[in-house]
């Protein structure tokens, strides 16, 4: 009687065009939602980019701009509010995987995004 019902359920389904429910898909190892390691990504490209910067200016094969040190400067302060706080957010969604992002890392991945769009394109 089961195998009939999910058939003919299965069979609605079909003809009323119901689409099929796909997987999501799987966040990385280490993430709890895929907004964290949307979070994380973006912390962890930051440092990326802050510490080629750095390492460039401080061997002379770059010289910044005056906005390019501001960009690096902002991206720098939000890093330092952004990591703490990604940190105590991953925390909290362990124990609760419905827990809300902190507005100011929020705010801080914005700042740090809106940085990133503003320096030059280099190549790798």
């Amino acid at each position: 009687m089961k195998k009939i019902l999910l058939a003919a359920s299965v069979l609605a389904c079909i003809l009323a065009g119901c689409k099929t429910a796909s997987a999501p898909t799987p966040v990385a190892p280490g993430y709890v939602t895929a907004a964290e390691q949307s979070v994380g990504e973006t912390i962890a490209g930051a440092n990326a980019v802050v510490l080629k910067y750095e390492a460039d200016v401080k061997a002379g094969t770059y010289v910044p701009t005056a906005a390019m040190k501001t960009a690096v400067s902002d991206i720098q302060k939000a890093l330092g509010i952004a990591d703490p706080l990604a940190t105590a957010w991953h925390t909290a969604l362990v124990a609760n995987s419905a827990a809300a992002e902190p507005a100011a890392l929020s705010s801080a991945v914005s700042t740090i995004n809106a940085n990133i769009n503003t320096l030059p394109k280099v190549a790798q």
